[in-house]
């Protein structure tokens, strides 16, 4: 088993159909990753393949780990599910860290999808992830007129921006080249990956150095999604405080109205024709204004044919009792005379 001090571990990520599947297999000299053109990502998961490599005499074991594409037209991939296979599959397949990340783009094809990828690979493991990231150009048989890579490079700025984000580190690399020429291409990437690991102090990214990342970015979430709840709560607190202010101010013009109709009743002495309803909310008023009403003595002189004494009050219902006058007998129960000349007691 190869030292982990003679390993190269290199993971491709890219957008899917820009040839990641196909570049692993250019550098590991072998058809183990399914690559296929097509705007469906073909690989589910990571996948990890390794590759004995001597250069300089010196024997390295280069381990290349191949991820599911960003960007795929599966519209249950997204690139949140994308992004949560990469981070929870990775470091196994890498430990004790990742020496490299190959972004890998396409010539001829950079869109905003592209662009995008990139932020969300730093969204992933960070912008300090770009001291570990070279740029890789696939087909680069389709440079058109004799143009050289940086030429084409320098067509774009957002190009010239990741290029030089990633320490300028770029190589390009045609998929279909013979052995030979395949060989030469991973020596120089390796040579390219052997500068940066010493530029960076023999270090490589390492899951510790993602969970901080991943932890700094989860608490982020977090305080805005408390941020969040917060503003709802207050929103929701507001609409209900209006809808009661609302509410209160109703309840007031209603009194305000009721009060007044009350005292115009009053001063007609119509106080017997206030509805039930009205009745439950507000004090009773007299059946009859003062001015027309008998007094006590007169009306207990004047008494009934059924006799009892009279109370002073008068019925004041919708019906044919209204007005008339409640008499109260000996043994305390009160009455009033109704149409037939007969008692009808009054319930209390």
């Amino acid at each position: 088993m190869t030292s982990s001090q003679n390993q190269l571990r290199l993971v491709l990520i890219g957008k899917t159909g820009n040839g990641k599947s196909a570049t692993g297999n250019a550098l590991l000299r072998k058809p183990v990753f399914h690559s296929e053109q097509a705007a469906k990502s073909i690989t589910e998961n990571c996948q990890r393949e390794t590759y004995n490599l001597t250069t300089n005499g010196i024997q390295k074991e280069l381990v290349v780990v191949d991820t599911p594409g960003f960007f795929d037209k599966n519209p249950g991939k997204t690139n949140q599910k994308v992004q949560q296979t990469i981070s929870s599959q990775i470091f196994n397949m890498t430990s004790p860290g990742v020496h490299a990340f190959l972004i890998v783009l396409r010539i001829g094809r950079y869109t905003e999808e592209e662009k995008n990828t990139v932020e969300l690979i730093k969204s992933l493991f960070g912008t300090e992830a770009a001291k570990y990231c070279i740029v890789v150009f696939t087909r680069e048989d389709e440079l058109e007129n004799g143009k050289t890579l940086d030429q084409f490079i320098q067509e774009d700025n957002d190009l010239i921006a990741i290029v030089n984000n990633c320490g300028n580190r770029k190589i390009g690399i045609n998929n279909k080249s013979n052995v030979q020429q395949l060989e030469n291409k991973t020596k120089e990437l390796v040579q390219m990956i052997d500068q940066m690991v010493a530029n960076n102090g023999g270090r490589f990214y390492t899951n510790a150095e993602y969970e901080r990342i991943e932890k700094k970015r989860l608490d982020e979430q977090a305080k805005r999604e408390k941020q969040q709840r917060e503003q709802e709560k207050a929103r929701q607190e507001a609409l209900i405080e209006k809808g009661r202010e609302e509410e209160r101010k109703n309840v007031a013009a209603i009194e305000k109205e009721l009060g007044s109709l009350m005292n115009e009743i009053r001063g007609l002495g119509l106080g017997g024709l206030v509805s039930p309803e009205m009745r439950t909310q507000y004090v009773p008023v007299p059946f009859m204004c003062e001015s027309s009403r008998p007094s006590s003595a007169a009306m207990n002189s004047a008494g009934s044919s059924l006799g009892g004494r009279a109370t002073g009050q008068y019925m004041a219902t919708t019906g044919s009792a209204n007005g008339r006058e409640i008499r109260e007998g000996s043994r305390g129960g009160q009455w009033y005379e109704n149409s037939n000349g007969n008692k009808t007691y009054v319930r209390r």
